[in-house]
């Protein structure tokens, strides 16, 4: 009798040294991407729908009728246990491992908790779901954090992405203008304010050409530059629109011209300007 207990001790000894407990673990894998809007400043698109949130468990056989305690004082008598699906000698259920039980994967619901890194509004989703617009009060590169939280075992992870919020609508047209013609005459039998200046004239209508004046009306005072595109595949650029506000060009023909107007501002946001803007962008030389 003592030579069979003696045997299941060694044998639930082993199992003790060699066992790997049943367990389940959670875990959390905060993964989030952040994409700039093309067309909406400030606006900043957050994506946490590959995130992770699952119990990881590896189910294991228990321990059915366990080995006498060793300080029991009389184990000779105790019969021996084993593992609920081998009979595997067990002192608990810690020593109950069957390696071929593959591990189970469980869905687990995670709450989402986010950190901008800066002011602004949520203009899109919730901020506490996976799907966030956010939209900053100014533009820069801000820090932005992601807790997800398992609110049963209340373990969180957390993960930080840097993103940038931009200025990427073009500003307002605000600029105006307008033209004046003057045509070339007939002075002394010669051209004068004419693109043929020195021609032998009869009368004014024998002058062909003339010079056009454009003036910016209104522009805003941050305006670095304008790129006067006058039609005949000629250019004038005028330097701080907003003080030196007029420019003058000298057509050689009498015909209709279509102005293209180019301002570029001390951020260097370029707009363009036709006749669509401003119907004073299309002149006409008698």
């Amino acid at each position: 009798m003592k030579k069979r207990y003696l045997t299941m001790l060694a044998a639930g000894l082993l199992a003790i040294g060699g066992a790997v407990p049943a367990r389940a673990e959670v875990d959390i894998i905060p993964f989030v991407s952040g994409l700039a809007s093309p067309d909406t400043d400030l606006v900043v698109s957050f994506n946490a729908s590959r995130a992770a949130c699952y119990d990881k468990s590896f189910p294991q056989p228990t321990c059915s009728n366990p080995l006498p305690d060793t300080s029991d004082p009389d184990p000779v008598n105790h019969i021996a246990g084993g593992c609920s699906d081998d009979g595997a000698a067990c002192f608990t259920d810690d020593d109950c491992y069957d390696p071929n039980i593959k591990q189970t994967i469980t869905d687990l619901a995670c709450t989402f908790a986010w950190d901008f890194g800066g002011a602004g509004t949520v203009v899109g989703g919730s901020a506490d779901t996976e799907l966030v617009v956010f939209q900053y009060a100014a533009a820069g590169t801000y820090d932005v954090t992601l807790t997800m939280i398992e609110p049963v075992s209340g373990q969180s992870e957390s993960s930080t992405i840097t993103v940038t919020a931009a200025t990427v609508e073009p500003a307002d047209k605000s600029a105006s203008f307008s033209t004046a013609v003057t045509a070339a005459s007939c002075v002394a039998n010669r051209c004068v304010g004419g693109g043929n200046d020195g021609y032998k004239c009869a009368d004014d209508a024998g002058c062909p050409g003339g010079a056009v004046t454009l003036t910016f009306d209104t522009a805003a005072a941050d305006l670095a530059r304008a790129y006067i595109y006058w039609g005949d595949r000629t250019r004038s650029v005028l330097v701080d629109p907003a003080a030196s506000d007029a420019a003058t060009h000298v057509y050689s023909r009498d015909r209709s011209y279509n102005i293209r107007v180019s301002t570029v501002d001390s951020g260097h946001e370029k707009l363009d300007y036709t006749s669509a803007d401003d119907t004073d962008l299309t002149v006409t030389v008698p």
